[in-house]
């Protein structure tokens, strides 16, 4: 045989050898690299189930799944894990159940001795990217997302996702980001502190996800401010309507937290009262300034730790002494302390009439209305110039009903709602009508005063109550 014939047999045997020996170990190693690192710390009542698409330029995948045997819930995933052109992507399903014996503690305040069952996962992913999460349980639950730790008595604190919008039933989808290198906390918990049953978490995006059960727990407890005080006819004087029929008696309270976080203000008293919280500064003659809710309920805010806050409880129509007890609940210390709130501003002394007129045939009428088959309504224009941009009272007074309306640069009698700021709706109420709020510098107000009843004639004068000067001046002299 030719010695080249015999060196190239020879060459191609070797080559084969080579090739038979080298490919399977490259397979072996391929598929060991897409094996899921995955920490496994589940309870005896939870499972977790995870699924892998690795994705290709081509139609093919290629998908994995593994169930934990100790569940017992055991099942195999379904093939329908996210795939991207890009990246590989990766399922993980976390079913557990609460139960009887489940952890408690208060998702909401006030709680008192009914406590939510709940159950803390710990949640870490290998890339920044929008994961999707899809929630499935029989009971209402409620999810909540926590950055790097949870804590039962400051929920607010590292919080990811508003928990005031994650409470449902049956099934919810969402969509939330995830960084890498940090440890986030989900929260599961019963809605209502009877129910208990299974649910099931899914999460979708690319890998890695780590996603295992972590039982957290806290022996913080609550602290409470609690204070009794009286309201009467010696206390201050307050009204949020019509002062003339509706004035009230107030007694106000300093608070301050240490803590940013929720707080739940109660009110007891021996006659309809109200609790109003306000923000650095209380004027009695602008109630609704800095005021955190109208309400005047009792409930939760969310005050912040070095933050001096108003709270005043509201009796309206005090006949007799009306004792009252306000009790705070919240994280951290609360300080709560009697003070005298002192405003220049006040109803009990008349204010200065600043524009008097006279509603007769001679006015011009409107609708009041948009759509109306013939004005009936008479009505005076009246221009508003502010020297500083604040708080405004513009109060009238009359011998019959008369209703103010306030529009923003042009009022057109034909189109009512055209530029329309304020209605004024206390004329039903009181032969006057009060209008408390917010005028610019930049802006012109035009003040319409009309009758609350129609082809009505009356006198009328308007006064403006405020720290800073005002001027008004008749429409028939523009």
């Amino acid at each position: 045989m030719h010695p080249l014939l015999r060196f190239g047999i020879g060459f191609g045997i070797c080559a084969i050898i080579v090739i038979v020996i080298t490919v399977p170990a490259v397979l072996s190693a391929r598929k060991k690299k897409n094996q899921i690192p995955f920490t496994n710390n589940t309870t005896e009542n939870s499972s977790i189930i995870f699924s892998t698409t690795i994705a290709t330029t081509t139609a093919d995948t290629t998908t994995e799944t593994v169930t934990n045997p100790r569940s017992p819930f055991a099942e195999t995933t379904t093939d329908d894990a996210i795939t991207t052109m890009e990246s590989e992507t990766q399922t993980l399903v976390y079913e557990s159940q609460l139960t009887e014996n489940s952890d408690k503690y208060c998702r909401q305040l006030p709680c008192y001795n009914h406590l939510n069952r709940y159950e803390t996962l710990q949640l870490n992913v290998s890339i920044n990217a929008t994961y999707t999460i899809m929630i499935n349980a029989d009971i209402s639950i409620c999810v909540d997302i926590y950055r790097d730790s949870f804590n039962t008595i400051f929920k607010l604190q590292n919080l990811v996702v508003d928990h005031l919008t994650m409470c449902f039933k049956k099934t919810k989808t969402f969509n939330a980001t995830f960084n890498s290198m940090t440890k986030y906390i989900l929260v599961v918990s019963t809605s209502f502190q009877s129910d208990w049953d299974k649910f099931s978490i899914r999460i979708t995006g690319p890998k890695w996800i780590s996603f295992f059960s972590t039982r957290i727990t806290n022996n913080l407890s609550y602290n409470h401010a609690y204070i009794v005080s009286q309201i009467d006819r010696n206390s201050s004087s307050l009204c949020f309507t019509s002062c003339t029929s509706y004035m009230g008696y107030y007694t106000a309270f300093q608070l301050t937290v240490s803590a940013t976080e929720e707080y739940y203000i109660g009110l007891k008293s021996e006659l309809t009262s109200g609790v109003y919280v306000y923000q650095e500064k209380f004027r009695p003659f602008f109630p609704t300034e800095n005021q955190m809710s109208n309400q005047g309920t009792a409930g939760l805010y969310v005050l912040k730790a070095l933050t001096r806050y108003i709270l005043v409880a509201y009796a309206p129509n005090v006949i007799s002494s009306n004792q009252i007890s306000i009790n705070i609940t919240g994280a951290e210390s609360i300080s709560l302390v009697p003070i005298t709130i002192t405003d220049t501003l006040s109803f009990s002394t008349p204010p200065q009439v600043q524009y008097a007129s006279v509603l007769t045939e001679e006015n011009p009428k409107w609708c009041r209305q948009d759509n109306c088959t013939e004005p009936s309504y008479y009505y005076e224009l009246i221009q508003i110039n502010v020297s500083t941009s604040d708080y405004y009272a513009i109060l009238s007074n009359s011998s019959f009903n008369v209703l103010g309306y306030i529009y923003e640069n042009t009022f057109d009698p034909k189109q009512p709602q055209n530029n329309l700021l304020y209605k004024d709706s206390n004329a039903d109420i009181a032969n006057e009508f009060l209008i408390r709020r917010i005028f610019n510098i930049s802006t012109k107000y035009l003040l319409v005063v009309t009758t609350a009843q129609p082809n009505m004639v009356t006198l009328f004068s308007i006064s403006v109550i405020s720290d800073h000067p005002a001027t008004l001046i008749s429409g028939k002299d523009q």
